[in-house]
């Protein structure tokens, strides 16, 4: 396991925190953690969701990755991020909010 695989896996928290920022400057850690709560349930979901968005998912708008991505977007979304792009929904193809 390479160093990045290995932070990701201890502090899949920071990895994420540090992914919206580079995004969404006007983001606070606060906001951030709170989503990522919001989004997964416990730690394995928040080291897959860390590993998506290091893929680009935060802006891509890609469909790919576990369905938390879309949940983490739409609450950043909720709570002013402008950069980050929400894919669309699995079900039906939009992406609306």
């Amino acid at each position: 396991m390479n160093e990045e695989a290995s932070r990701t896996a201890a502090d899949p928290h920071a990895i994420i925190t540090e992914l919206v920022v580079a995004v969404e400057p006007g983001q606070v850690p606060e906001t951030i953690r709170s989503a990522i709560t919001q989004a997964v349930g416990n730690k394995a979901a928040a080291v897959r969701l860390a590993q998506a968005l290091q893929d680009g998912l935060l802006t891509s708008g890609r469909p790919e990755g576990p369905a938390s991505v879309e949940r983490f977007i739409r609450i950043l979304i909720e709570a002013g991020a402008v950069n980050v792009v929400r894919p669309p929904c699995s079900r039906c193809g939009t992406s609306d909010l």
